[in-house]
C-alpha cells in the first residue's frame, strides 16, 4: 500500500522578488509523523500564494525559466517547482489573485522522511523592479510505504 501526507509551512504574509539576482529565503517545512521504517517513493513541492501585486509600475512577472528549490537542512538544493517565462504576469501597478502550484520534480533525493526542510526561490528574477506575492505557503506532498 502506498500512502500520502502534506506537510505546510507556517505563513509568510509578504515575500518580494525582484530583478536582483539571489537567492531567497522560503518557510521551512517541517515533516513529522511518517513511520521509522517508512520508505518514501515521491515527494513533491507545493506552493501557494493568495495575492501577486505589481508595485512597479511596469508589467511584471517572471524573467526566464527558474526554479523554488528545497533541501533537507544541511543537505544540498535541488530543483523542486519550475517557474516559466512570463508566469505570474500582471499589468503595472495591479493585483490579481494568487496561485497554487504543484512541482512536477520527484525531490524524493532531499525529502526522505521525518525532518525540516529548506525551500529558497534560486535566482529569480521578474520584469519589473517589485513584484509581492502575499500570504504563501511552501509545502510538500510525500508518498510512502
Amino acid at each position: 500500500m502506498v500512502f500520502a501526507m502534506d506537510f505546510w509551512s507556517d505563513p509568510d504574509d509578504e515575500f518580494l522578488l525582484n530583478n536582483a539576482v539571489n537567492d531567497k529565503v522560503l518557510p521551512d517545512v517541517v515533516v513529522a509523523g511518517i513511520p521509522a521504517l517508512a520508505t518514501v517513493i515521491r515527494a513533491t513541492a507545493i506552493f501557494k500564494c493568495r495575492v501577486i501585486e505589481d508595485t512597479s509600475g511596469f508589467q511584471n512577472g517572471i524573467n526566464g525559466t527558474q526554479y523554488i528549490q528545497v533541501r533537507k537542512a544541511g543537505g544540498a538544493y535541488i530543483n523542486a517547482i519550475t517557474l516559466v517565462d512570463n508566469m505570474w504576469l500582471v499589468a503595472a501597478n495591479t493585483r490579481e489573485g494568487g496561485d497554487i502550484i504543484v512541482g512536477s520534480h520527484d525531490v524524493s533525493g532531499q525529502v526522505d522522511g521525518n525532518g525540516t526542510y529548506n525551500f529558497i526561490t534560486h535566482n529569480v528574477v521578474v520584469d519589473g523592479v517589485n513584484l509581492k506575492l502575499n500570504d504563501l505557503k511552501v509545502g510538500l506532498k510525500i508518498y510512502f510505504r
